[in-house]
């Protein structure tokens, strides 16, 4: 891994920008969902691929922040930071600090991911992020699933403040040849990023 002034730096599985998020909106809200597609889970594992409805369907919902500008009309902040490991990227991740602190909702992730090209950025997909309820990374009683699909975690927050969660990535823009839900994408990379 490499250092830019993106800072990239290693991270477990994550939602960097969910850092700055809970640091500077408070830790994210711990609630439950009715949302028949936000369910909780008892730690099975779901497979990697979508199904083409719900591709579409994330794909229909995370169109519209194609266009960056969009992204920040509707309240998500762009972070310096682009991730990336030896796996692969994350890119560049773009919070919604209201959104973090709403309950689970399929149809709004708090986070999207960006891919740094010449000229700007590209979306690539989409992060749904919540709270471990007991904060123990020896249990998953609290582990959600999203379309069918379990977070992965629970992991450690990943700078001071953050707290021990679970994610799951979507890359709906930018084919994951690892999988769908692989938080790291081979196809993304941070060599592109702007340098500060």
């Amino acid at each position: 891994m490499t250092r830019s002034s993106f800072q990239r730096r290693p991270v477990v599985l994550t939602a960097a920008v969910a850092v700055a998020a809970a640091a500077v909106f408070g830790v994210v809200q711990l609630t439950k969902t009715s949302d028949p597609v936000v369910t909780q889970s008892a730690g099975s594992q779901s497979p990697l691929t979508l199904d083409a409805k719900t591709s579409a369907h994330i794909r229909a919902i995370t169109a519209p922040y194609r266009d960056v500008r969009k992204a920040l009309a509707d309240g998500f902040i762009a972070t310096t930071e682009c991730v990336s490991s030896k796996e692969g990227g994350m890119g560049l991740h773009y919070v919604n600090p209201q959104r973090m602190q709403a309950p689970l909702n399929p149809d709004k992730p708090q986070i999207l991911l960006y891919d740094a090209v010449k000229g700007g950025v590209e979306l690539t997909g989409a992060e749904w992020f919540k709270a471990d309820p007991d904060q123990d990374l020896r249990t998953d009683a609290g582990r959600p699933t999203l379309f069918g699909h379990a977070f992965q975690g629970p992991m450690l927050g990943h700078s001071p403040g953050m707290p021990v969660h679970f994610d799951l990535h979507d890359w709906a823009w930018k084919t994951n040849p690892k999988g769908d839900f692989m938080p790291y994408n081979p196809s993304v990379s941070c060599t592109s990023a702007p340098k500060a």
